[in-house]
């Protein structure tokens, strides 16, 4: 195996076990006793130092940095108006409805959160994780909501759903290209908010802290799932495709929803032969497909993706060999790939017809070339 594919691999391991880390940690850090008075300075004062400094750098308050704890917790409670700001300014359809819980005095059970959008909520400062009586639940604090319930809601439902368009169409590109410019994103999806493209970075920004399907550079957007940004521009420069594909605007709002997969019957098949040949269990089998996608989308060719399958299974036989590299590569041929630049292989043309025959064929009778269609559908 080359030196870059060993690398690819290890990453490809040490991105899911470091998420996995990432979500017990968040939980086990940002989950406090809930104080006897549910107030913002209460629910601040239970946070360490560096999570407090991660809710001013989101609130955007400046010249802090040297401030010690309790001076700190009141330039965010002072700062509360801009917070508020902007949360509803970037917030989409998901965050608006679990405002709405939150202002109707209910407390969400944390279950439902992942560890990105959990800490999210806390590094607002506007809403917090607590325990009671064993239940682990998320609340805001009575003089947030206070505030909140006496801001102008009207536009509240407009602003949701505009953002909601930037966000998905933003995911729906990565997706399906793996990587795009920030300027070329920023082109595409400022109309939607008549070109505040100041508007656009805040909310693109704070979708890539709350969902964690992307990732940015200096320069790039990134899907989440790429592990080597630099060997997929590579990649793409191999491809025989010059342009990008070009998807429609409900293809890419579609591919932006969460947990949304473009699973093709090729793909399925796989997956059923997986399962079914090596006896795996559905986590086992959801970390292959999850890492074989990643693979098949990184590279032109599908080596990457059977060398990867055959360091986990016993995959001794020639026909077994045959039959997954044959699955592989039905499967790599359905999927647009981020190494195609967004475009699924060509197919090999087809070879043209042989000679039809001079005898007369009725138009509805079967073509003599053999196609099994109707005569007028075919050489007709």
């Amino acid at each position: 195996m080359s030196p870059v594919l060993t690398d690819f691999f290890t990453h490809l391991v040490a991105q899911r076990e470091d998420n996995n880390e990432h979500i017990t940690l968040t939980y086990k850090k940002l989950l406090k006793e809930k104080p006897d008075i549910l107030t913002q300075a209460a629910l601040l004062g239970q946070l360490t130092k560096k999570d407090l400094d991660a809710i001013r750098r989101w609130i955007e308050i400046e010249g802090v940095s040297k401030l010690t704890k309790q001076p700190l917790i009141q330039r965010i409670k002072d700062a509360q108006e801009k917070a508020v700001t902007r949360f509803l300014l970037t917030m989409d359809n998901e965050r608006l409805t679990l405002l709405k819980q939150l202002l109707s005095g209910h407390t969400l059970d944390i279950d439902q959160f992942t560890a990105h959008k959990l800490a999210f909520f806390t590094y607002t400062g506007l809403t917090f994780a607590v325990k009671e009586d064993d239940h682990a639940r998320l609340v805001m604090p009575e003089d947030v909501r206070e505030y909140f319930s006496n801001c102008e809601q009207s536009q509240w439902q407009v602003q949701a759903d505009i953002n909601d368009a930037v966000i998905r169409l933003t995911q729906g590109l990565l997706y399906y290209y793996g990587y795009m410019p920030k300027s070329t994103v920023f082109e595409l999806v400022s109309p939607i908010v008549n070109y505040d493209l100041t508007r656009v970075n805040l909310t693109i920004h704070d979708a890539i802290d709350y969902y964690d399907y992307m990732n940015e550079t200096e320069q790039d957007f990134i899907d989440s799932r790429v592990v080597n940004l630099t060997l997929l521009k590579k990649e793409q420069q191999k491809s025989i495709y010059q342009q990008h594909h070009s998807f429609t605007d409900d293809q890419l709002i579609q591919a932006g929803t969460e947990d949304f997969m473009d699973l093709t019957d090729e793909l399925i098949r796989l997956v059923k032969y997986l399962k079914e040949r090596f006896l795996l269990d559905d986590v086992t089998m959801n970390r292959y497909m999850d890492d074989c996608l990643i693979l098949l989308n990184s590279f032109i060719d599908i080596d990457p993706a059977f060398i990867y399958l055959n360091q986990y299974l016993s995959i001794e036989s020639d026909d077994d060999k045959k039959r997954l590299l044959a699955l592989l590569q039905e499967s790599q041929d359905s999927i647009y790939t981020w190494a195609l630049k967004g475009n699924k292989r060509k197919k090999d043309i087809k070879p043209t017809h042989p000679p039809v025959s001079q005898k007369k064929v009725g138009r509805n009778e079967p073509c003599p070339c053999g196609s099994g269609k109707k005569h007028k559908k075919c050489c007709g």
